[in-house]
């Protein structure tokens, strides 16, 4: 213990690194916060359809309305969710003229793959990209509008970076998550983060550990590395400023992660972007509470 208290003291700013890495790596006393997720059986369940990826693994999808209407709205859902959550938005957006898809990412839900992991950065949005080829494989006309809530977003965003801005003819966040580094963020109690295996481990190592409120067996539970960036913006600030598809950003002032009076700071210069406050909604129930504002805002499209 002397040898490396005097190591400590003697270099001191070595000394501080190595304490600030201990702390973050450290349990805290503080009891993680759990998501409130609504039971299984909580909606009635859709018929849950299939594609193949391009590695031949199975990609889950649920879906309401007809497939040659003129807009087909794609969500990505978020962190260790999949589909059967969002009966609501599927109930709230299928009309005659939209067509609403609700995918389950691979490793999620009803989809085939590891849980909680992905092979390379670029195959979740590889994943999304089957998807809207499918759709405009049977429906070359069809509006295009992909949809992400909290890390779905970020899926989405990163599709934008590589696809182009234009690629889609809308973009919806609900709660959105796309980068560290993004204004707003409250401290990540809804997750254990192993900080020493983000920056030193394996890229199939397991680094996030999510605590959500059920016994749902299909919910995910633990991201690897890989997952984490997979699922974040590329060049966060590239993205900031490039952004131009139009868009609408949606936060809710009871949201348990994201300050809804700071995280829209993210695209303050964006003329595209249309910001909508949803009283009373949190993180998980957003896309419940705003869907008469997002059917109102695909009418302008």
């Amino acid at each position: 213990m002397k040898k490396v208290l005097l190591t400590i003291t003697m270099v001191p700013a070595l000394g501080v690194l190595v304490l600030l890495i201990i702390n973050a790596c450290a349990d805290t006393d503080e009891k993680p916060f759990s998501f409130h997720v609504p039971e299984v059986e909580y909606w009635q369940d859709t018929d849950v359809s299939c594609l193949d990826a391009d590695d031949a693994l199975r990609l889950a999808y649920r879906e309401s309305g007809n497939i040659s209407a003129d807009m087909a709205v794609i969500l990505v859902p978020g962190s260790t969710m999949y589909g059967y959550y969002y009966i609501p938005f599927i109930n709230g957006l299928s009309r005659e003229d939209t067509y609403v898809r609700v995918i389950d990412l691979r490793g999620h839900g009803d989809s085939e793959g590891p849980r909680g992991d992905v092979p390379h950065e670029d195959t979740l949005i590889e994943d999304l990209n089957k998807h809207i080829e499918q759709i405009r494989s049977k429906n070359p006309q069809v509006k295009i509008i992909i949809s992400g809530h909290s890390m779905g977003a970020g899926v989405c965003g990163r599709y934008l970076e590589k696809h182009g801005y234009n690629s889609v003819h809308g973009a919806i966040y609900l709660a959105p998550f796309f980068h560290w580094r993004q204004p707003g963020m409250k401290p990540a109690r809804y997750v254990d983060v192993n900080i020493f295996k983000t920056i030193f481990g394996d890229d199939h190592e397991v680094t996030q550990v999510y605590h959500p409120a059920s016994d749902d067996p299909k919910l995910v539970r633990e991201y690897t590395k890989m997952m984490s960036r997979a699922s974040m913006v590329k060049d966060y600030r590239s993205f900031r400023t490039n952004h131009t598809t139009p868009s609408l950003y949606l936060i809710g002032k009871n949201d348990e992660l994201f300050d809804w009076e700071k995280s829209p700071a993210i695209f303050n210069n964006q003329e595209n972007m249309h910001l909508l406050i949803v009283d009373q909604a949190t993180h998980l129930d957003i896309h419940i509470r705003a869907s008469r504002e997002i059917s109102q805002w695909l009418d302008n499209r």
